[in-house]
């Protein structure tokens, strides 16, 4: 499930998913089936082959946010975790969203890779103090950090064209606020 959540733009079949996660297929289809049962998963049957994706509706917003955060404390490096887990105890207004995109994302970055990130808040009000935080956690933690800071409406605007919002939403970590992601993600 994590694996599909963090790949939302893609579609897999079993044995993609099987190899990415290294399982086996049998674990890896039984589980699926399992999932499309509880309606968490999406299966597509195009020519023999069943391509998956999560079935994101409103009812499943707080299980996946909470799968994918799990998923982003177990995969994103250490240091950029523990950066960006500064930032988010420096931030008092819990109403946002932060994704980990980028080079970290996709899984190639580099020691000199900046940290790009995306923010997705409620309300303007909240920029200077986000800003802030963002920059503290940066010196502290000696890494370069790039904050992306989207509204409600330019988040799911951002999803119909090519843009850092479509960016992070095909490839990301969510390091806080899953349920609101995927709450947006569902009505857009």
């Amino acid at each position: 499930m994590a694996f599909l959540l963090h790949n939302l733009e893609g579609k897999y079949s079993i044995r993609e998913v099987s190899k990415e996660v290294k399982q086996g297929y049998p674990i890896v289809f039984h589980t699926v089936k399992a999932l499309q049962k509880v309606q968490l998963v999406k299966a597509a049957r195009v020519s023999n082959i069943n391509q998956c994706t999560p079935n994101v509706i409103r009812e499943h917003t707080a299980l996946f946010g909470f799968v994918s955060e799990r998923f982003a404390a177990k995969n994103v490096p250490k240091r950029v975790w523990n950066a960006l887990q500064d930032v988010v105890k420096e931030i008092e207004n819990p109403f946002y969203s932060l994704l980990l995109f980028g080079s970290y994302a996709k899984g190639i970055a580099r020691p000199t890779s900046d940290v790009d990130v995306l923010f997705i808040i409620a309300e303007r009000s909240q920029e200077a103090e986000i800003t802030a935080a963002v920059k503290k956690s940066a010196a502290l933690n000696n890494l370069k950090i790039n904050p992306v800071i989207l509204a409600l409406d330019e988040f799911k605007n951002g999803l119909k064209e090519e843009s850092v919002a479509r960016e992070a939403y095909k490839k990301h970590f969510i390091i806080k606020g899953g349920e609101l992601f995927y709450s947006v993600i569902s009505r857009a």
